[in-house]
């Protein structure tokens, strides 16, 4: 069936899916469909294809789209969150697909920055 919602977990700086395994695990017993991955450039993920490209929250933005599509996603709403850098990426990522984000939790959000914040539509439905 239907799973009670589609959450996606994104890891902090110099971490990596594994920071998120427990969690993961049960969200996973209580009902949840779960996302883990690898930013590029961390633990088991490649560099981006042009290895002089700037790693950064809206690259991660995009590779976190091209994860969510290449899971089957793309067009249902998820819960994302994010902690430290990957606070500031699922910030990003919200500000690029509000109408696909149903609810954004930022723990300990590194980079993330208020103006972004206050720049999301209906934040209170965010939160």
């Amino acid at each position: 069936g239907e799973p009670k919602s589609r959450i996606v977990l994104v890891h902090g700086w110099t971490g990596s899916h594994k920071v998120w395994l427990s969690t993961a695990e049960w969200l996973q017993r209580c009902g949840h469909d779960v996302l883990l991955l690898d930013l590029l450039g961390w633990a088991a993920s490649n560099t981006a294809d042009n290895a002089n490209a700037l790693l950064s929250a809206p690259l991660y933005a995009k590779q976190l789209r091209h994860c969510i599509e290449r899971v089957g996603w793309g067009h249902h709403t998820i819960v994302l969150c994010g902690k430290s850098l990957g606070a500031a990426v699922s910030q990003h990522y919200s500000l690029e697909h509000h109408s696909h984000v149903g609810k954004l939790i930022l723990l300990c959000p590194a980079g993330a920055s208020e103006r972004s914040l206050i720049m999301l539509p209906n934040i209170a439905s965010l939160l």
